[in-house]
């Protein structure tokens, strides 16, 4: 599979309240896909430690993972707790869980927190119209936390690091 990580680094010097920020800002290429003739999606490249894709969902508030690939990633259960999902008639059983490093681009997520849950639908779908593995949802949770910027203009996503 052909590496579709390209990403720009740019750093950002400014006195907020006389405070120096230091922020790296970092761009990074988008892969749309296009599930139907209504509306496209789009993925982004992670690594954790291998290549895996995740879909950029700006309307779940949570980051979630497949629980089928945590058995072969170190991580550490934060808890456990059930969720309603509009799209899932129900409550879902899942655990809150602590990737020690998840690398989006050349941003390093450390820490990375996601509900870990069955994405075997998601995986079915996606694989009908794209060549990588889905391992997950970038929710708000994500979005919020790097100050994410989307710009289907230029195909990136920009993140802001600390």
């Amino acid at each position: 599979m052909e590496n579709h990580t390209k990403y720009c680094i740019y750093l950002y010097f400014a006195d907020v309240k006389n405070k120096k920020l230091n922020m790296k800002i970092v761009s990074i290429s988008l892969t749309k896909v296009y599930l139907d003739s209504q509306g496209v999606h789009i993925v982004i490249p992670a690594y954790i430690p291998e290549e895996f894709f995740f879909i950029i969902d700006t309307g779940a508030s949570k980051s979630v993972i497949d629980s089928g690939i945590i058995a072969s990633i170190p991580h550490t259960i934060i808890q456990t707790e059930n969720i309603e999902s509009s799209h899932i008639s129900g409550m879902i059983g899942g655990e809150i869980i602590s990737i020690p490093s998840l690398t989006i681009g050349n941003v390093v997520c450390e820490h990375f927190e996601a509900l870990a849950m069955p994405l075997d639908h998601i995986q079915g779908l996606y694989s009908q119209f794209f060549p990588g593995k889905i391992c997950g949802l970038l929710g708000g949770d994500f979005l919020q936390k790097y100050k994410a910027t989307i710009s289907f203009t230029r195909n990136t996503i920009t993140l802001r690091v600390n």
